[in-house]
């Protein structure tokens, strides 16, 4: 039940990563660092750091 879970997490996690990827190289590409850029870039550490910190917890309670 939780390597489901994990490996959902995980595929989520791949193509949410792979859409923000070509937003933010649009951003970089184009030059406009815009809003949208930023909000894109300042989600995605907020992301990271909430996907570092399930996948943590969810090691701590597979030991």
């Amino acid at each position: 039940m939780i390597v489901i879970f994990v490996r959902l997490v995980s595929f989520s996690v791949f193509k949410f990563l792979k859409i923000i990827l070509v937003d933010v190289l649009m951003c970089f590409k184009t030059g406009a660092i815009t809003q949208t850029c930023l909000y894109v870039l300042g989600s995605v550490t907020v992301f990271m750091f909430c996907y570092l910190e399930l996948v943590g917890c969810v090691g701590e309670v597979l030991d």
